[in-house]
């Protein structure tokens, strides 16, 4: 595939970047897993130096893995099997689309990923968007403890909509008490995947939470959505409310849809 923004990662690349240097490690509580990313030399320097320029030819490697209970040690969780590898590699001049990053991802078996490569790579560009002060860079390494970066709530904006002018499979889904729902006011909207639906929910939730409110991510093509619903009839911890998430499913027009009850602490 000749796409400006798809990547195509050096079979030495892919099984060598776990001897590069460790950045950080993330657990995202969504989905359960534990995230590791790894950086090559041009990267490492950038994040020593703690500036927020990458050169080209700078490469950020991660390696997600499922988790499970430590049964020695109950309170922790331990790596079970790997999911997927994701590759982001800097190359001002080639990835003028995706702001001078070209994504990668493959499956846990460092197989290309099956699904459209230019749609997850347009959808990896929009979401690091976010941190576009950082270079369009996530990570930060583990020794950085005094720098302070914008939040999502900073970044990302939300207008109160009108159930009116919602789509009809959205109001499927919405209780018909609801006048109104809080939208998410973002470029991601343009371009996204499946796991977008999944990855912007606990931003959702923290915006119903303080709102006591339904949240939406809608697709700008109104195709997809992911929202999420306040659930008060929810038996919760005193200190958590519950809320109902429901997304849609890539078979949108027959009316297919994800759906997960949770509880939820500000």
């Amino acid at each position: 595939m000749n796409v400006a923004s798809v990547v195509h990662i050096d079979k030495r690349v892919i099984q060598s970047f776990e001897t590069w240097p460790l950045v950080s490690v993330r657990f995202r509580k969504d989905t359960g897993e534990m995230r590791f990313t790894y950086v090559n030399s041009q990267a490492w320097q950038v994040l020593l130096s703690k500036e927020s320029k990458y050169p080209d030819g700078a490469i950020f490697a991660k390696t997600s893995y499922n988790t499970k209970n430590d049964p020695s040690f109950p309170s922790s969780l331990t790596p079970l099997n790997k999911r997927r590898l994701q590759f982001m590699v800097r190359d001002k001049k080639q990835y003028t689309d995706t702001q001078g990053w070209g994504y990668a991802l493959f499956t846990k078996d460092s197989e290309n990923w099956k699904q459209d490569l230019n749609t997850h790579s347009k959808a990896c560009a929009a979401c690091h968007q976010i941190v576009s002060d950082r270079d369009y860079v996530f990570s930060t390494p583990t020794f950085s403890k005094t720098t302070t970066f914008p939040t999502w709530e900073t970044q990302l904006k939300f207008q109160e909509v009108n159930r009116s002018k919602l789509p009809s499979e959205v109001l499927k889904k919405l209780p018909q008490k609801v006048h109104s729902v809080y939208v998410l006011d973002t470029h991601m909207s343009n371009h996204y995947f499946s796991g977008t639906l999944d990855e912007i929910r606990p931003l959702l939730t923290r915006q119903s939470f303080l709102k006591g409110k339904p949240s939406l991510f809608l697709s700008n093509n109104k195709e997809h959505f992911s929202l999420v619903i306040p659930q008060p009839q929810m038996t919760c911890k005193s200190n958590e409310k519950g809320f109902l998430g429901v997304h849609s499913l890539d078979n949108f027009n027959g009316n297919k849809f994800f759906e997960i009850e949770f509880c939820h602490e500000n």
